[in-house]
């Protein structure tokens, strides 16, 4: 048994990620913008610039790596810190997919403090829930993979990104 008597339960290997061409990303922050426009309960009509930053809260956020922008999201963890973390059960794994009730959500931040990725992170205030990347359940393709304009993003499984990337890469060299 895990800490918290929690049972171990991993996500599925073969389940859909979004996964990173690290080369291709040019930190655009399209994918922040369909995110925040996804998640905000509005047409997007919020969505603005304030001293350089996206205003809204999104999932996925662009930084600095060296010469790279570097899109970060949730990684979908085969045994996931957070789900160990979570007091509160806010966080389930259902059938390989994990899902986090923000309804449940006691905001001691547990699981923003133990993901080793740095990619939950605190709400607008403390009485928010914390935030993660969902994978927007209810749409055939994430929209911020959608809205990315060098298809540095991907939504599939690990072997699809392999192939893509090997695809690319031939494209390259012949």
């Amino acid at each position: 048994m895990q800490p918290g008597n929690k049972k171990v339960e991993k996500l599925s290997g073969n389940g859909k990620r979004i996964f990173i061409d690290i080369q291709r990303c040019m930190g655009c922050k399209a994918c922040e913008m369909a995110c925040i426009k996804k998640h905000s309960g509005s047409n997007g009509t919020d969505i603005g610039k304030r001293n350089g930053d996206i205003e809204g809260i999104s999932r996925i956020k662009i930084t600095k790596y060296k010469t790279y922008a570097l899109p970060l999201q949730c990684r979908q963890c085969p045994e996931p810190y957070c789900y160990f973390a979570c007091i509160a059960g806010a966080i389930k794994i259902e059938d390989g997919n994990m899902i986090f009730d923000e309804d449940k959500c006691t905001h001691c931040y547990s699981c923003v403090m133990s993901c080793p990725y740095g990619v939950m992170h605190l709400g607008e205030d403390v009485s928010m829930p914390a935030v993660r990347c969902d994978l927007c359940p209810d749409e055939k393709i994430p929209p911020c993979v959608v809205s990315c304009p060098t298809r540095t993003l991907f939504f599939g499984n690990q072997q699809e990104f392999k192939k893509l990337l090997k695809g690319r890469k031939e494209k390259c060299t012949t």
